[in-house]
């Protein structure tokens, strides 16, 4: 067998396991967005500004802490992002949240957070909502590639302006993410 069919072996084989984890990772979803009134879940968080690929290591940080030190393991991490990277300096410009939704907490629990962390509740109003299989850090590429195309088209169809951030929940009880884009009233 010569080189140049080696190469063409090579080259096969990575496509192939390419196509096959684009697809495993959730690469031939159907987007499809519904408008839905929800929002009220407790968050807690920190603030970073930077780039958006720190955002994983903060909901992971806030996330050991509640298991660690509050004895609360959330099932949802969330990140809640700001500004758009294509259209804002990354360095320093980019503001994003990233943290944990919390399922259940009463109020002496909530005091006591807001004592050590940032808290707060998602504003509850209209979002535009889609959702994409969470199979692992590869599917957050993958949805992010799909969505926000999709979601572009969505709301230049439909004749939508809005600068509201947007917000992933990752849902690991349900195998998830969640996207929400907070609609004007």
């Amino acid at each position: 067998m010569n080189a140049i069919n080696k190469v063409l072996i090579l080259i096969l084989i990575l496509t192939l396991t390419f196509m096959a984890l684009y697809i495993y990772y959730g690469g031939l979803h159907n987007i499809e967005f519904t408008t839905l009134r929800v929002g009220g879940e407790t968050m807690v968080y920190e603030e970073l500004h930077g780039e958006y690929i720190m955002a994983g290591q903060v909901t992971d940080r806030i996330y050991q802490q509640l298991v660690e030190n509050e004895q609360i393991k959330p099932s949802k991490k969330v990140g809640v992002y700001y500004g758009d990277p294509q259209r804002v300096s990354r360095h320093n410009h980019l503001r994003f949240e990233g943290g944990c939704l919390l399922d259940h907490v009463d109020s002496i629990q909530l005091v006591a957070l807001q004592q050590k962390y940032k808290v707060k509740a998602l504003p509850k109003c209209s979002y535009l909502t889609a959702e994409f299989p969470l199979k692992g850090f590869i599917s957050n590429l993958v949805g992010i590639i799909k969505i926000y195309p999709h979601l572009e088209d969505y709301l230049d169809e439909k004749g939508i302006r809005t600068f509201q951030p947007i917000t992933h929940i990752y849902d690991t009880e349900n195998n998830k993410i969640i996207y929400r884009l907070q609609l004007p009233e």
